[in-house]
């Protein structure tokens, strides 16, 4: 797996960029330009970890003689050539996209990863793009697991796979 794309907006100097990524890449740039925030950007998407209110984009108003901070930061990044038997790993069912665009020699395979900071939340909104889901019609009129009873799915089988508390607990829809 290769970083491929990363975008990056309202982070530090950082707004509306977009960075492609290849087996060597250079940063080059005068001093002070956001080299080093490309790497802290990348770092922050990895990690658990909140950002600091100056890690905001901000811009001096001199009238009011004071800054305005924008009000979220949102970094995505795309990583290709995943491997195949990475659908069957714990997170990434359903969210592995076929690239349009990569590399010779390459799996086709890609994720895409996005965190967004907000200046009002405590904690990121992790994201990663996925194929579309639906309810089978089959399922449509189901709200509480024990609804699934049925042809495809015992009450047995419910109860210990959910558990036998949640048996009667509504379900969630995915986003």
């Amino acid at each position: 797996m290769r970083l491929h794309e990363l975008h990056v907006n309202n982070f530090r100097k950082l707004k509306n960029c977009c960075i492609k990524f290849r087996d060597t890449t250079f940063l080059i740039g005068p001093n002070n330009a956001g080299k080093s925030s490309v790497f802290a950007a990348l770092n922050h998407l990895h990690k658990n970890s909140n950002l600091d209110r100056e890690d905001f984009s901000k811009e001096y108003n001199e009238e009011e003689e004071s800054y305005s901070y924008e009000s979220e930061v949102e970094v995505i990044a795309e990583y290709q050539n995943v491997p195949a038997e990475a659908n069957n790993w714990l997170g990434f069912k359903g969210r592995i996209i076929t690239s349009t665009e990569h590399l010779e020699g390459e799996t086709g395979n890609s994720i895409i990863y996005k965190k967004v900071w907000s200046l009002t939340e405590s904690k990121p909104k992790i994201f990663m793009k996925e194929h579309p889901r639906t309810r089978s019609p089959r399922y449509a009129e189901c709200r509480k697991v024990s609804d699934l009873v049925g042809e495809d799915y015992s009450e047995d089988f419910l109860k210990e796979y959910f558990g036998e508390n949640n048996y009667e607990k509504t379900l969630a829809v995915a986003a």
